[in-house]
């Protein structure tokens, strides 16, 4: 089951949703679905064709896939795209020309950020106004870069990991409105696919300086290499087990705790038939205060979840941290449970699953229950 487009807070260095500027947010981590609004202040109607969701962002397999954002308010006198991408074949294997986003009017007039696969040449084109700027990439398979151009009246400039790279003091608008704007493919051909992931996409409607760039490419750093290929879990394997704990309190894991910092954006269940769907479902995050007293540090309301098999559920973000327990609380519904290995939960009727909220627990039997959260 996926809870579709459900979006949870970020850290405050990770959001740029405030800015009226940002004409288009897309943090295709956390938006699931095959139609989902986007995270800005104007709530476009953006749809996927493929490009499957992932806890990094939407993977592209260069054959079809591809998302249609509509018609955001572009403007042409000075504007920014921003992505972060990885292709999932290196740059020196490319055989094709990748569309990586197309912003046009109509064929002749558009902003297009493509990989030219003769050259090996990143290239951000204003066709139309006669402005290119480009630079020669060698990247590897799955390699994650942040990618930004811009234009204005002083030029178009293109930047990679917050580093200026080419620039055109000379840049003219195209004639026409922005009409179509789409992610993985050109607009008004059905070639030229991008494969590989796109984890965020950004449009403005101003050109930022070079310090603010920076700025972007630094709050989202984790995201990129050497940072954010990193898998965290956290619980245990939904699976059918052989007893159940009834409703009504809330029980922190002790089985598996978080192995690195970062953020679960995936969650899942597996709730016992018999004891029908769940409700009120709750996970959060619970550090150990001492002996068995804990403190719920996030927390994240699910919902409904169906009974009888695993179930899966994404569009959420809940921060953790290395050593913490993943916690469930649900008002009616039966979670599967064995009493297989060392190590057990604790558990305290009634819902503490809030942030703050410290409470001391009762010793549970040893064994697992099936909760498990991954992300990165």
């Amino acid at each position: 089951m996926q809870v579709g487009n459900l979006i949870r807070p970020l850290p405050l260095s990770r959001q740029f949703v405030r800015d009226p500027s940002l004409v288009l947010y897309l943090p295709l981590y956390r938006l699931d679905g095959q139609a989902f609004t986007s995270a800005d202040a104007y709530g476009h109607l953006i749809t996927a064709t493929g490009a499957l969701w992932t806890p990094q962002g939407r993977t592209f397999d260069g054959v079809d896939d591809y998302i249609d954002c509509g018609s955001p308010s572009i403007n042409k006198v000075a504007g920014t795209l921003e992505i972060n991408l990885a292709p999932s074949i290196a740059i020196a294997s490319a055989t094709s020309l990748w569309d990586i986003v197309g912003l046009g009017a109509d064929a002749s007039n558009r902003f297009a950020l493509w990989l030219d696969n003769v050259t090996d040449e990143l290239t951000f084109s204003v066709i139309g106004g006669a402005s290119v700027i480009k630079k020669v990439i060698s990247w590897a398979a799955n390699e994650r870069h942040h990618i930004t151009a811009t234009w204005s009246g002083s030029g178009v400039f293109l930047y990679i990991d917050g580093v200026l790279v080419d620039s055109n003091v000379t840049y003219t608008q195209f004639a026409g409105t922005v009409t179509t704007s789409q992610i993985g493919k050109y607009p008004y051909a059905s070639a030229s696919f991008y494969p590989g992931l796109v984890g965020e996409v950004r449009l403005y409607s101003r050109a930022p300086g070079v310090t603010e760039i920076m700025q972007h490419y630094l709050a989202t750093k984790w995201r990129y290499t050497g940072g954010g290929n990193k898998t965290i879990d956290v619980g245990n394997p939904a699976i059918d087990r052989v007893s159940a704990v009834v409703a009504g309190s809330t029980i922190i894991d002790l089985a598996n705790p978080v192995n690195e910092d970062g953020n679960i954006y995936v969650a899942d269940f597996w709730f016992v038939t018999g004891g029908g769907n769940a409700t009120g479902v709750k996970i959060g995050m619970f550090h150990l205060v001492s002996g068995l007293t804990y403190i719920c540090k996030q927390a994240v309301t699910i919902g409904n979840v169906t009974a009888g098999a695993k179930e899966t559920v994404m569009g959420f973000t809940l921060p953790c941290e290395v050593g913490d327990y993943i916690g469930i609380y649900y008002d009616a519904g039966q979670i599967e449970q064995d009493s297989a290995g060392p190590t057990g939960y604790v558990y305290k009727t009634g819902d503490f699953v809030t942030v703050g909220s410290q409470q001391l627990y009762t010793d549970g039997p040893n064994g697992r229950i099936s909760v498990y959260g991954s992300g990165y």
